[in-house]
């Protein structure tokens, strides 16, 4: 056997190796069935509608629930984590958020999924996203982020409305100085208090403004976005004597259904 086949034979040999290592990697047939049926929680109803799952890593996988029955079947990579959107309704069980076992040969999951019609005023989501006195938004609801973001691109006609508690924080009051003209034209400073209310709705809307910057990272359109502050927040209270671990103080709702 010349050196020349002796070559090739080791070539071949080092991709068969390599494509059995593939294989192994990455087994053909590690899929899973999703299969159920949609279901609207209030009325018990099967519900026909569009839905979308979203991979962590990007992948789309879109289908349509039976018009009658409201069934859907949907193949999904195993081990990989998927976010559940579906035009003109938001999940209410089990989770609009679906972490997949690995599985090294096919398999079927049934699970029926249940949901709410979308109309003005309906809450959509509601979790805690900032800890006490802090404007910041707190690590783990960037996985909320992410649903809202894909709620809204099966959603682009709805405009939502951001419901900011500042019930769990606290803040005494103070005096600041601004700046006055008097009668003759001269420009003074004067103290002037600044009540516990004021500094919570000040503090309300740095907040808003925080969600906001994250939805322009994430590319969740917000030119119909409106604010609200919860004016529960001025209830009367003393510093330490609040549990606020689960309270939310993030609501998102449905301000609007636009025609588009």
């Amino acid at each position: 056997m010349n050196s020349s086949k002796v070559k090739l034979l080791i070539v071949i040999f080092i991709i068969s190796i390599l494509y059995i290592n593939n294989v192994n990697a990455n087994p053909i047939g590690a899929v899973i069935l999703m299969q159920g049926k949609i279901i609207d929680k209030g009325t018990g109803q099967p519900v026909g509608t569009s839905f979308r799952f979203t991979s962590e890593s990007g992948k789309k996988n879109q289908s349509q629930s039976g018009a009658t029955d409201g069934s859907y079947q949907v193949v999904l990579n195993s081990g990989e984590n998927y976010y559940l959107a579906l035009k003109e309704y938001v999940v209410v069980e089990p989770s609009a958020y679906f972490q997949l076992p690995e599985n090294a040969t096919y398999k079927e999951i049934n699970q029926n999924i249940f949901v709410r019609k979308v109309t003005p005023g309906v809450e959509l989501f509601s979790f805690k996203a900032f800890e006490p006195n802090s404007k910041t938004l707190v690590e783990n609801a960037h996985q909320t982020l992410i649903e809202i973001k894909n709620f809204m691109s099966m959603n682009p006609n709805i405009n939502l409305k951001l419901t900011i508690s500042s019930k769990d924080s606290w803040f005494k009051g103070t005096t600041k100085k601004v700046e006055y003209t008097d009668k003759k034209g001269r420009t003074k400073t004067k103290s002037v208090k600044v009540s516990p209310q004021e500094l919570l709705s000040e503090f309300s809307k740095a907040r808003y403004d925080e969600i906001l910057n994250h939805f322009a990272e994430l590319s969740i359109p917000t030119g119909h976005t409106i604010f609200e502050e919860d004016k529960s927040s001025y209830a009367k209270k003393k510093k330490g004597k609040t549990s606020s671990d689960n309270i939310p103080n993030l609501k998102i709702s449905v301000y609007k259904i636009r025609d588009i």
